[in-house]
């Protein structure tokens, strides 16, 4: 009789008893959109970050610069160091709340590059 009882395998993914907001994040520091990418290399030669989140002026994050993105640019001639971040910030990215399980969070890092997580 037991053959005919089902042996489910517990379902034991790293992360799904932790929430997002149990990690120590730092909180993170933003760029404006109005940036120049002059800006954006300052900022991470002083705060030894090589990504930034970029917030507009009512709060919204609305992109992600990183220092790969900068650097190709400005090597390939696409912008120069006057132009703002926003003509290249990448718009790829997902929000998530602080709520989350880490393991859903690690989940959609294997297909996003890029989360934001609400505080």
């Amino acid at each position: 009789m037991d053959a005919n009882i089902p042996k489910l395998v517990p379902h034991n993914v790293w992360g799904k008893e932790f929430k997002i907001k149990d990690l120590n994040l730092k909180p993170a520091q933003f760029l404006s959109p109005s940036s120049t990418c002059k800006d954006a290399i300052e900022a991470i030669k002083s705060q030894s970050y090589d990504q930034f989140p970029v917030k507009d002026d009512s709060g919204t994050v609305v992109g992600m610069l990183t220092s790969q993105i900068l650097m190709s640019k400005l090597a390939n001639k696409k912008v120069t160091r006057g132009d703002p971040i926003s003509k290249i910030m990448t718009k790829d990215f997902r929000n998530m709340s602080s709520d989350m399980p880490v393991s859903e969070l690690s989940r959609v890092l294997e297909r996003q590059n890029f989360v934001f997580v609400d505080s």
